[in-house]
């Protein structure tokens, strides 16, 4: 059974944002689709077990390396499931137990993987939402390394979440016409697996909207004009842009 949101040729943000690299990143990434890893596989899982514990149907592949007649045979039986090892089960399992908590439940319930097709700068796009709250929130969950405050905000800013989140607001605005608050739910893929949500202010949502109406200028003008460039080769190198410090030009001494 295919995927009507996978297979849609619209852009989202998993491909727009090779535009902060380049044109050329973008397009060499249109044009070749990543296949799904480990990493995405499980992180799959996990939204599942989180966000729609009702459909948690893993296929559980008990053997040792995948490889053989066993391993083929597994996977052409499961082609509609999630496939995990038992390992990386017990792991899913840990994982979605850590959310467990009061304080995050209202963060957690509501409408998953929500699809919006939508529009903007004239450009036909495509959000799939992790969670709409019952309580009015869009909700994005993320696995990550270390949740805490300053490691994960700087995977956050390096990452372009912000960016994510603003084309989240903007597609359920124009599906709904309101406007919703956005946060991140961040969930450690390693033992004690701590969780943390993290608000979105209004000032970093403008900012990503900012950046990603940029990107869609950007490749208007390279799909009239059939010309995709890539980085500039000799320039100044900058500090990172979650660092704080002010951009400047290295002068010669």
């Amino acid at each position: 059974m295919g995927d009507a949101y996978r297979d849609d040729p619209r852009d989202s943000f998993s491909g727009l944002r090779w535009m902060d690299r380049s044109p050329a990143s973008y397009r060499w990434h249109r044009d070749h689709p990543t296949p799904q890893t480990d990493a995405m596989r499980i992180g799959d899982a996990v939204h599942l077990a989180v966000l729609q514990p009702e459909r948690c149907d893993f296929a559980i592949w008990e053997g040792g390396r995948r490889a053989g007649k066993g391993w083929q045979d597994f996977v052409a039986a499961t082609t509609d499931r999630t496939r995990l090892t038992r390992e990386e089960a017990e792991e899913v399992s840990l994982m979605a137990e850590a959310t467990d908590r009061d304080e995050l439940r209202e963060y957690v319930t509501g409408s998953a993987e929500m699809p919006i097709f939508w529009e903007a700068c004239g450009r036909r796009l495509k959000s799939r939402l992790d969670m709409v709250t019952a309580s009015g929130c869009i909700v994005d969950l993320k696995t990550t390394k270390d949740a805490s405050r300053d490691a994960f905000g700087r995977q956050a800013w390096s990452s372009l979440y912000h960016v994510q989140g603003a084309m989240y607001v903007d597609a359920y605005f124009f599906a709904t016409g309101k406007v919703l608050p956005y946060a991140l739910l961040a969930i450690e893929k390693e033992p004690p697996y701590q969780p943390a949500l993290y608000v979105v202010g209004d000032a970093l949502i403008r900012k990503g909207r900012e950046t990603y109406m940029g990107w869609l200028e950007r490749l208007k003008h390279c799909e009239a004009s059939g010309e995709w460039p890539g980085y500039e080769l000799v320039q100044y190198l900058q500090p990172p842009r979650w660092s704080g410090i002010d951009s400047y030009e290295l002068e010669e001494s």
